[in-house]
């Protein structure tokens, strides 16, 4: 896509003459511990000059209209509720592991589970999260699971840790 960018539009590359190449890290030419060749180049984003936005377009829309005459389309889903269960008892400085259940019975093994805790970085897993508290007292716990067809169920605790 680069060249095809240069070759429509280098009046918009010659503003920058050297400064984009002079941006990347490690250099374009680096001999040792250079990047992959994608991730080395400063992207010009210029939907005038770049075919793949109107391909993007056209392809959402044809996913759309695809998906729009599945049978999941058609079926009603109400977001639901699911638990987390928590350990009776946790300790600050000790890894905690809780673990996320539909009431509901619906199968999470497919899902893609989302965890957040307090000061913790956001995890993307299974239905169990393994997270060690940083401070004594109430730590919040949210999950989030998304199932392959696009529905969603959420859940919220707190434990305590001592």
């Amino acid at each position: 896509m680069q060249q095809t960018f240069y070759r429509t539009s280098p009046r918009s590359i010659d503003l920058y003459k050297g400064e984009l190449e002079a941006l990347t890290y490690p250099e374009d030419g680096a001999q040792s511990g250079a990047y992959a060749f994608y991730d080395r180049y400063a992207h010009q984003f210029n939907t005038a000059t770049e075919a793949d936005t109107v391909n993007e377009g056209w392809g959402f829309a044809a996913i759309v209209g695809v998906a729009a005459q599945t049978g999941a389309a058609k079926a009603p889903w109400t977001a639901r509720g699911a638990a987390i269960a928590t350990p009776a008892s946790a300790s600050a400085s000790k890894p905690v592991t809780v673990t996320l259940s539909s009431p509901d019975g619906v199968d999470l093994g497919p899902a893609r589970v989302t965890w957040e805790a307090a000061n913790q970085e956001p995890f993307v897993g299974g239905t169990s999260f393994t997270f060690t508290p940083v401070l004594t007292g109430p730590t919040w716990v949210d999950a989030e699971a998304m199932l392959p067809d696009g529905r969603r169920l959420v859940a919220a605790t707190q434990l305590t840790a001592q």
